[in-house]
């Protein structure tokens, strides 16, 4: 799988609410283009250098976290329980690039190895974590969501 990133934004926010989307300079900034587009990307959402959640998505950027910003809860979805705090959050983002067979899956696999990988260096879950789609790894898999780990943790 071929990844395009990370690209890295600040946010703040409050009472579920986005109030501000920052660039890595600390530039007020909006979420760009490849963040802006329908395409699968992997996002880790951390704070303080912690890993709260990891997630994919095929939506943009933007439209997913506003889809966990309003849940009605009808439908069992309670948005992301890390939203829950208020306060400043890191945002790393992977666009996939290229073909696949199946992108999803293959992104949902790095999704998945990569929570395990917190579990394994943490002792716990990501705390905001939710829900993990499992399927087989192999060991490119487990070596990519290392290195996508490693980039997070060293932020």
């Amino acid at each position: 799988m071929l990844l395009e990133g990370p690209f890295k934004y600040s946010l703040e926010y409050h009472d579920r609410c986005l109030q501000s989307v920052k660039d890595e300079k600390g530039c007020d900034t909006k979420f760009a283009s490849p963040m802006t587009k329908v395409g699968f990307k992997l996002y880790i959402v951390c704070r303080l250098c912690n890993v709260l959640y990891v997630g994919v998505t095929n939506r943009p950027i933007r439209n997913r976290l506003r889809f966990g910003e309003n849940p009605d809860g009808a439908s069992g979805y309670h948005g992301y329980k890390w939203m829950d705090q208020p306060g400043q959050y890191d945002l790393f983002i992977w666009n996939v690039k290229g073909d696949s067979d199946n992108p999803r899956m293959e992104i949902e696999t790095l999704e998945a190895e990569i929570v395990y990988a917190v579990r394994a260096k943490t002792g716990q879950w990501p705390s905001g974590q939710t829900e993990i789609h499992f399927h087989e790894s192999s060991n490119e898999d487990r070596k990519l969501s290392e290195e996508i780990l490693a980039t997070v943790y060293n932020c």
